[in-house]
């Protein structure tokens, strides 16, 4: 994107971000990551949807999820895609990943 000079450095970078946030208005998304140990506790997940919901993000992602096979809490209006890293030596699902994604 480029910018017209308008006469002084600070009026051409003003006219650049103003043009900039524009855009950025329009086609920009919303990303939000966090790292949480023990998603599926429901106190947690709930304080989680309320952020979501509050701050209108349109894909978010979880580390240190600990879901397992049997747990894939669904949010309205989000898609889940979620990796479970199960330990193999204990049969304990431990870390994994989740991303949600705005439909």
């Amino acid at each position: 994107m480029q910018a017209a000079y308008i006469g002084c450095c600070n009026h051409l970078v003003s006219f650049y971000l103003s043009s900039l946030m524009d855009t950025c208005l329009a086609f920009c998304l919303s990303l939000f990551r966090f790292g949480l140990e023990c998603l599926w506790r429901p106190p947690k997940f709930e304080e989680i949807k309320e952020f979501i919901s509050d701050h209108d993000i349109d894909i978010f992602m979880i580390q240190e999820t600990y879901f397992n096979s049997n747990y894939s809490p669904g949010m309205a209006n989000y898609t889940l895609h979620k990796i479970n890293r199960p330990n193999a030596a204990t049969r304990r699902t431990y870390g994994g990943t989740c991303i949600y994604v705005k439909n």
